[in-house]
């Protein structure tokens, strides 16, 4: 028994076409859906080649998909984009071959689309939400987790280390506990503007975190490394103000070089001890300056000395 179906009464694009030759393709006809997606009417395209009723770009895709499925003899799974009328757009198509009786040649295809353009975009946002941080823009630590792995699968040609930095925060608490939590998260974003400011191409910044940075940085020197670093330590210490506000920020970093062959979890575990270090002197000097503004007769707490404990305590 055959079965015989309306095809306008199908709420997905249909065609049928006509195996002329490889590379030579008639349509029979479409249906409304199809009609509707690509924008043209049923009337134009039935009896005519691909490449006398569609965009030439698209007629040519067409043709390399009809080619494959004709020359294997085997149902094509397709997931492309194409443009049409100007707008892109994502389509899950199926191509099945129809195989004459009397000869057993392929002499026409059956086409399914259908329009996955809304699944696609989704998909989309959805992987940006899962390698982006909603709060700085920057990314995450999954994106930055992959981004070393890269890293290190490179270093096996290259035969090239890079550095990994902790950079984190000073007095988020206090700011969030004293002026409240919008006022921190502007704190998070501006300071992660300064630091994205800072990297170099091929270099990643990320927020992994509350208030803790992860950058990677293309630096396998020491010297060099610490050159950086004093770059961001000196925008630091030039005064970064939350903009509105005078309130400033302050961060503290640490890094330490990775090369081949070494455990990035152990390379991390480093910086981030460099960072509560350096943190820890910053809070000393901070302290010993507090002491000095409020007697300033103290000479032991003058800014100098305490720039004088705190390499002490470096030491």
């Amino acid at each position: 028994m055959k079965l015989t179906v309306d095809l306008d009464c199908v709420g997905v694009a249909m065609s049928i076409v006509d195996v002329e030759s490889e590379g030579t393709y008639r349509f029979v006809g479409v249906n409304t859906a199809a009609a509707l997606e690509i924008g043209i009417e049923q009337a134009r395209v039935a009896g005519r080649l691909f490449q006398e009723c569609l965009p030439a770009d698209y007629a040519a895709q067409m043709i390399q998909r009809y080619d494959l499925c004709v020359r294997t003899q085997r149902v094509q799974d397709i997931e492309e984009c194409v443009v049409l009328r100007g707008e892109p757009k994502w389509f899950r198509t199926t191509l099945t071959p129809i195989r004459d009786e009397a000869t057993g040649e392929i002499t026409r295809v059956l086409g399914v689309s259908q329009n996955i353009s809304g699944a696609k975009r989704l998909q989309a946002e959805l992987q940006h939400y899962a390698y982006v941080d909603p709060l700085t823009g920057l990314p995450n630590r999954r994106r930055f987790d992959e981004a070393v792995i890269n890293a290190t699968e490179q270093s096996v040609y290259t035969h090239r280390g890079f550095s990994l930095a902790v950079v984190d925060l000073d007095q988020l608490k206090f700011v969030n506990d004293e002026w409240g939590h919008r006022l921190g998260d502007r704190m998070i974003r501006h300071a992660g503007e300064v630091l994205q400011a800072m990297i170099r191409p091929n270099e990643v910044v990320a927020r992994v975190g509350g208030d803790e940075f992860y950058i990677l940085l293309q630096v396998e020197e020491r010297v060099l490394l610490d050159r950086r670093l004093d770059e961001i330590r000196s925008a630091i210490d030039r005064g970064i103000v939350l903009p509105g506000t005078d309130l400033p920020i302050t961060l503290s970093v640490g890094a330490e070089i990775w090369k081949p062959g070494q455990d990035v979890r152990a390379v991390l575990s480093a910086a981030d001890k460099a960072m509560y270090a350096e943190k820890a002197i910053r809070r000393l000097v901070r302290r010993i300056e507090d002491k000095y503004r409020a007697d300033p007769r103290d000479t032991a707490a003058t800014p100098s000395s305490a720039a004088k404990s705190a390499a002490r305590s470096w030491r």
